[in-house]
């Protein structure tokens, strides 16, 4: 709130108290409506006060020939596991990731395009990072 956001849900939604589950609103907008715990690629709730910076604890040790794929779920909603890994493994021998994360974010945007509402600017935050070990 001191960021100018506010803590509400849509129309339609159980209210937070309730579900206890909100979602962050640029104060007195019906937007951007990002639920609280994805905020990874969302730059305009970032003027609000939401952070991308994640907790992270894990004992999985990443060692040669793993691909680790961060995404908003602006790409997982529209590329299933099997695809985004496919698309990124076609740039391990080059170690680029830019390049594999591109190809996500772009094919990502492709799906979204085609569906109902994307002339309206109704496409989710399509974000990326790939990491070759």
């Amino acid at each position: 709130e001191a960021s100018g956001g506010e803590v509400s849900v849509f129309d339609g939604e159980p209210p937070v108290d309730v579900s206890g589950v909100g979602r962050v609103f640029m104060a007195g907008y019906e937007g951007p409506g990002l639920a609280t715990s994805r905020s990874f690629g969302d730059l305009l709730a970032k003027q609000v006060g939401v952070t991308a910076e994640p907790e992270f604890a894990s004992d999985a040790a990443l060692k040669g020939g793993h691909v680790l794929i961060v995404a908003s779920d602006g790409v997982w909603d529209v590329l299933d596991d099997n695809t985004a890994l496919t698309s990124t493994l076609e740039f391990v021998g080059e170690q680029d990731a830019e390049t594999a994360a591109g190809v996500l974010v772009d094919a990502s945007r492709i799906v979204w395009e085609s569906r109902p509402g994307a002339a309206e600017g109704r496409i989710d935050d399509i974000t990326a990072l790939v990491v070759f070990f």
